[in-house]
C-alpha cells in the first residue's frame, strides 16, 4: 500500500509536499513524465494514453491512491481512470478540488491561469459553475510558464516578463480569486502574488487535494521512490533545489512508452 502521484514533470512534486504534510512518513511512488513536458500542447487522445499507462504503472507498484497531479490529465482522463480503475485504487485529480475551493471563496470574478489543453477542456468552468453561477471565469493560456520551471528558473526577468504579460488580462477583469491551474504554478507563488497584490486571493489545488482523500488509511512506511522518463540525476537536483523537502531518496530513469 502506497501513494502514487503523476505529472508531466516536477510540478507535482508540490503535491508531494502537500501530502507529507497529512502522510509524513508514507511510501510515495512519483511518475514524472519529464520527456514529453509540457502537456499542454498535446492532444487530448495522447494525453489520455499517457495518464491510462502511468496509472496502470502505479497499480502494479502497489499503489492504493493515486493522485492525478496534472491539472490537464486531470480535466480530460479522470474520469476513465474512475470508470476503468476505480474499483482497484481510489483516484484523485485536482480539478475539482480546486473549483471548489475558488467556488467557496470568489465574490464575482474568478481568474485561472493553466495550459492551453486544460483551458480547452472547460474542466475548471464547468465545475465552478456547478456550484455558484452567478460567477464569472476568465481564463488564461500560459504556455511559457512550464518551460521555464523545468530549466530551474523561478525568477529570471524573462520569466516575470512573460508572467506579468499573462496576468495583466485577468487582473483587468478584476478577477478576486485567482487559480494557479497547473502544479507547477506555486512554484512562482511569490512572484504572482507580487503581481496581482493583496486583493486576489490565490487558489492551490494540490493544497486542495488533501482534503478529498476519501479511503486512503495510510500506514506504509517504506522507502519512496520517483520515476521520471528522462535523465534521473537531472530530475533529482532539480527537485532538490525547487521542492527540497520531497523526501526521495531513489530517482529511477523509467520511460513506459520506451519500456512496454
Amino acid at each position: 500500500m502506497s501513494i502514487g502521484i503523476f505529472d508531466s514533470g516536477l510540478g507535482g512534486l508540490t503535491i508531494v509536499r502537500a501530502l507529507r504534510e497529512k502522510y509524513p512518513k508514507e511510501k510515495m511512488i512519483y511518475y514524472g513524465d519529464t520527456l514529453r513536458v509540457p502537456y499542454g500542447e498535446k492532444k487530448p487522445e495522447e494525453l489520455i494514453h499517457l495518464a491510462e499507462r502511468i496509472t496502470v504503472f502505479l497499480m502494479e507498484q502497489g499503489a492504493q491512491l493515486i493522485v492525478d497531479a496534472c491539472n490537464t490529465t486531470s480535466a480530460l482522463a479522470l474520469d476513465l481512470l474512475r470508470e476503468k480503475y476505480g474499483h482497484e485504487v481510489e483516484i484523485i485529480g485536482v480539478v475539482e478540488p480546486g473549483a471548489a475551493r475558488a467556488a467557496a471563496l470568489a465574490k464575482a470574478q474568478v481568474g485561472l491561469m493553466a495550459t492551453q489543453a486544460t483551458v480547452n477542456s472547460g474542466a475548471y468552468q464547468r465545475k465552478i459553475f456547478s456550484r455558484r453561477s452567478d460567477l464569472d471565469v476568465h481564463s488564461m493560456a500560459c504556455p511559457q510558464l512550464v518551460p521555464f520551471i523545468e530549466s530551474g528558473d523561478l525568477s529570471s526577468y524573462p520569466l516575470q516578463e512573460a508572467l506579468e504579460a499573462y496576468l495583466e488580462p485577468l487582473l483587468k477583469e478584476q478577477m478576486d480569486v485567482l487559480i494557479m491551474g497547473c502544479t507547477h504554478y506555486p512554484l512562482l507563488r511569490p512572484m504572482i502574488e507580487r503581481i496581482v497584490g493583496e486583493g486576489v486571493l490565490l487558489v492551490d489545488p494540490g493544497k486542495e487535494v488533501v482534503n478529498s482523500i476519501v479511503r486512503y488509511p495510510g500506514g506504509d512506511h517504506g522507502a519512496s521512490i520517483c520515476y521520471t522518463s528522462s535523465d534521473a540525476q537531472d530530475f533529482a537536483k532539480k527537485a532538490d533545489l525547487l521542492v527540497p523537502d520531497h523526501g526521495f531518496g531513489t530517482f529511477v530513469t523509467y520511460d513506459l512508452l520506451e519500456e512496454r
